[in-house]
């Protein structure tokens, strides 16, 4: 009987240890799908920003979450799981080709905590 109860407990186990694996690996995959992409755009106006944050949302599961005209930045997130930082640029700057020049947008990696200090530099000049 001991041997059946110890074999129940290991598999039960075993089952609740993959299942939190399962949830590790979804959290993560979400996480580095959430987290936004930062581009610089040479003399952004704000015109160009209130076309942008108008549009592009209508583009596609993109979404504007953070914009400072003086320092030029835009920020882009996206609320598919699957979508790797690398995919999540393309995907901006492609969106943002309609409203801006390709030879303005500098594509790096900015974070949202870098882009937001950039923005209050610009602002303090």
């Amino acid at each position: 009987m001991d041997e059946v109860r110890e074999t129940h407990m290991r598999a039960h186990l075993t089952r609740v240890l993959a299942l939190i694996g399962l949830i590790a690996i979804s959290a993560l995959a979400q996480l580095s799908a959430q987290a936004p992409v930062g581009l610089h755009i040479a003399s952004l106006t704000t015109a160009e920003r209130d076309s942008l944050m108008r549009e592009v949302p209508r583009t596609g599961a993109l979404k504007v979450v953070f914009v400072c005209v003086p320092a030029g930045i835009i920020a882009f997130s996206t609320d598919g799981p699957s979508t790797s930082r690398e995919a999540l640029r393309t995907q901006a700057v492609q969106a943002l080709g309609p409203w801006v020049a390709q030879d303005r947008i500098t594509e790096g990696t900015i974070t949202l905590h870098a882009a937001e200090q950039a923005c209050e530099t610009a602002r303090d000049q």
